[in-house]
């Protein structure tokens, strides 16, 4: 029987922020907490230390706090009833909570916070605001404060528009460095790294001798002039041959919106020059003279290209093509190996990737992937009250719209007019983003109701695309079956060496979000798949106790142990496949030593997975002959004799 889950129990949530991390090296953060501390006391109630709720750095006047940060985590978490009701939420002021405006502040946190009666309680001043309170004075106290706080922070904002102007403006005529930001080549006091300006001189002396960015990376992993934490990546290598701050010069840029354009021209002489404009120009030239001659093409060799990782570092495997079989042979191998960074270069031939993931998806059981059906009905039942809860928010906006839409017909005021007009665009944006979650939530539900037929259909596509390229190997046709098994399959991770155990693999393990209101919230993070090998613990289970007298030979213990390690190499190889659905399955390909699922067809043609294991009778006996030359064990007429 399930346990009863317990209901949340009301608690004080202190909710601590503070604008610049300048401030978190001061004493704002204890300050905070220790008031935070003695308020819960105050009230009576638990003080949470379960939840960070610290926002370090965010700005409340732009909301960045409320869309990324802390508090708007909290906030999801009231609206999926998460916080138990009659909880607090305690801040020093109300400047801590928002800056962000009178209508916005009240809409997106207050009364959000009173919807679910949560209470909200200032330190300075000590005031309470409790759900219903906005028919009390003290109400309109808040509102006033709240317009103020606006005020001031929009004031601040415009002084700091005018002080980088003018920074800008020191820049340009007198080279004076805008802030302590500079290219990861030079040092706090803008002088050059000696190792970084000798590996800069080394990628572009390499550039121009022809040498592949990708390959200048792997030369500057093995080389270690100048070590970057992550190590070397082509991306970074393309950034600095095309970095104008190698020379020099500094572009600043201004935003519009959320993009960043340039400002104005270059800055000459801006940072101390660390390769000569003749190389950086000729490699500008050779990078132009590159452009417009048909580079790279995708041929889709790789099926598998944006899904299949290796599963020891979390790498991209990468294709590689070393020819036409038989002199030749195409590759998977794991880019981080390839540029010699934290790992080894394990590689495995992508046509046995291929035909083993293929072939076992082609005539799929829908039960081997999809979830149990108590679960399934569950994830219904989820996506029911979630389109609800989003039709019966749309309407309550019509409502609103409404509203605002007869005030304006009634007042005479345009700066009011104005105000209401702002308020319906932003109900009509947040109407649009209603409808759009609506729209997936619906999609969704449709999906998991039909998940069965879906799987169905999914394999018996895969298998006409994968008969169509058999006979045509013609590249449309691969783009069309490399988008349809990303349909379904989520990821493969490639053990091309066996089993590796990685000490560090629970950190890389896909979280499972759930969404509310539009925000990914509720990280849960399923049990991980097996990742080490328990070979020589099962076997020593079962003949232990079955066949004890097996067991106690030296030679098979010795043998057992073998099989182990040759599983943990190239003979071990398998692929781990994960679907959408959450479920996952390892396919071992012919002739490996690893266990797993594979195809199978019975006697009355039903086809399914079937869980397989190395058979052993063959090496036993092999095994046996060998190991009994190298102890220099022979027989004669049935009796063991040692020479």
């Amino acid at each position: 029987m399930s346990q009863r889950l317990r209901k949340p129990i009301a608690k004080v949530y202190s909710y601590i922020r503070f604008s610049t991390p300048e401030q978190s090296m001061g004493d704002s953060e204890r300050r905070q907490l220790e008031l935070a501390q003695r308020a819960a006391k105050k009230i009576g109630l638990p003080l949470d230390d379960t939840l960070d709720l610290t926002d370090r750095g965010l700005s409340g006047y732009h909301g960045i706090h409320r869309t990324k940060g802390k508090l708007g985590d909290f906030l999801a978490l009231v609206e999926a009833k998460q916080i138990a009701a009659g909880s607090y939420l305690l801040v020093e002021n109300m400047t801590r909570l928002s800056r962000e405006g009178t209508l916005t502040t009240l809409q997106e946190v207050i009364i959000k916070l009173w919807k679910h009666d949560i209470t909200l309680q200032t330190i300075s001043p000590d005031e309470t605001y409790e759900p219903g309170c906005d028919k009390k004075p003290k109400f309109l106290a808040l509102f006033l404060f709240l317009q103020q706080a606006e005020e001031s922070s929009r004031q601040k904002s415009e002084w700091g528009k005018a002080n980088w102007k003018q920074k800008r403006k020191l820049a340009r005529e007198e080279g004076i460095h805008i802030t302590k930001r500079r290219p990861a080549w030079l040092d706090e006091d803008f002088k050059p790294i000696p190792e970084a300006a000798k590996c800069l001189n080394r990628i572009f002396k390499l550039k121009l001798q022809g040498v592949g960015v990708a390959t200048i990376a792997e030369k500057m992993n093995q080389e270690k002039i100048w070590e970057r934490p992550n190590g070397w990546q082509s991306s970074y290598v393309k950034k600095i041959i095309t970095n104008r701050a190698v020379i020099g010069e500094c572009q600043l840029h201004i935003k519009q919106g959320n993009k960043r354009i340039p400002d104005g021209d270059p800055i000459l002489d801006y940072y101390p020059q660390v390769i000569s404009k003749d190389h950086f120009f000729a490699v500008q030239k050779q990078l132009a003279g590159n452009r417009g001659c048909g580079g790279r093409k995708d041929r889709c060799s790789n099926l598998f290209t944006r899904i299949i990782k290796c599963a020891y570092c979390g790498g991209t495997m990468q294709f590689v093509d070393k020819g036409i079989p038989p002199k030749g042979q195409q590759y998977l191998q794991c880019s981080n190996g390839y540029r010699s960074h934290k790992c080894k270069r394990y590689r495995i031939r992508y046509d046995e990737c291929e035909n083993l993931i293929l072939n076992n998806c082609t005539k799929l059981n829908p039960a081997q992937v999809l979830p149990d059906p108590d679960e399934q009905a569950e994830r219904c039942q989820s996506l029911r009250h979630r389109i609800d809860a989003k039709v019966a928010e749309k309407i309550d906006i019509e409502r609103q719209i409404e509203i605002l839409v007869d005030q304006i017909g009634r007042t005479e005021s345009e700066s009011v007019r104005d105000r209401y007009e702002d308020r319906i665009k932003k109900y009509e944006s947040k109407q649009s983003e209603i409808e759009e979650e609506l729209l997936e939530a619906e999609h969704d539900l449709s999906i998991v109701e039909q998940d069965e037929k879906i799987v169905c259909n999914w394999s018996k596509n895969l298998e006409a695309l994968k008969d169509a390229i058999a006979e045509e190997n013609a590249v449309e046709l691969r783009l069309r079956l490399r988008t349809h098994i990303e349909e379904l399959i989520d990821k493969i991770e490639v053990f091309s060496q066996g089993y590796r155990e990685d000490e560090n693999y629970g950190n890389r393990n896909r979280p499972k979000w759930i969404k509310v209101e539009g925000r990914r919230i509720g990280k849960f993070v399923p049990p991980h798949p097996q990742q080490s090998d328990d070979f020589y613990n099962v076997t020593e289970a079962v003949y232990s106790e079955f066949y004890p007298e097996l067991w106690q030979d030296k030679m098979f213990r010795e043998f057992v142990v073998y099989v182990s390690e040759q599983r943990k190499t190239k003979k071990g190889r398998f692929l781990r496949v994960f679907f959408k659905t959450g479920k996952h399955v390892d396919l071992v390909p012919e002739g490996s030593l690893a266990s797993g699922m594979e195809l199978q067809e019975d006697k009355k043609k039903r086809v399914g997975w079937s869980f397989i294991s190395p058979k052993h009778n063959r090496m036993w006996q092999d095994f046996k002959t060998d190991y009994r030359k190298k102890k220099g064990i022979t027989t004669q007429k049935g009796i063991l004799v040692t020479t």
